[in-house]
């Protein structure tokens, strides 16, 4: 049996999947996808670094694998390397596909996979769209409210405020500086 492990976690989590993987298939030859050459826990490495997208997707259909596993961590599914891992699982013709967040195998299946990946990436679009909105109804008009009240002290006459900061905050904004540069 041959199988692809597509790597997008740390080298001891990679440890931990192909060492689960050999418990299951002692006989099995493991290839590693990973984006580094110092990992022997697998029988062969093949850094995705040093081919391009279409050459990589040829050398992996071209090596026939029985099966591929795609492992990642918990918060990548908005990651542009969880998609491509994912793709690169759909074209490399293996005819078993598991992927595994956090290591853990043996994960789920590839269209699993796609769905966990959607909501993942929904929920943190709407942590984006819950700070937007934050943003726009509690930051926004403390800040109307600070640049009013300048503004009407401005026009009243009022005294500048003097910037935090103590003595040497106030010597600065007088032009007073205390260093002099160049002799």
């Amino acid at each position: 049996m041959r199988v692809l492990v597509v790597s997008l976690v740390p080298s001891e989590v990679l440890a931990r999947v192909v060492a689960t993987v050999r418990q299951g298939h002692p006989e099995a030859r493991i290839t590693a996808l990973a984006g580094r050459r110092n990992i022997a826990v697998v029988d062969e490495i093949l850094e995705w670094r040093s081919l391009a997208p279409a050459g990589l997707c040829r050398e992996i259909r071209a090596r026939r694998f029985d099966a591929l596993v795609v492992a990642h961590g918990r918060d990548q599914y908005a990651g542009a390397r969880y998609w491509k891992a994912l793709g690169l699982a759909v074209v490399s013709g293996a005819r078993r596909k598991r992927v595994c967040p956090d290591g853990r195998v043996p994960g789920r299946g590839l269209a699993a996979a796609v769905a966990a990946g959607v909501a993942g990436a929904a929920f943190i679009l709407f942590q984006h769209v819950l700070a937007a909105v934050f943003a726009s109804l509690v930051l926004a008009p403390v800040l109307l409210v600070a640049a009013v009240t300048d503004l009407t002290e401005a026009l009243a006459g009022a005294p500048a405020r003097r910037p935090a900061g103590g003595q040497a905050g106030a010597a600065a904004a007088q032009g007073q500086d205390r260093f002099k540069l160049g002799g």
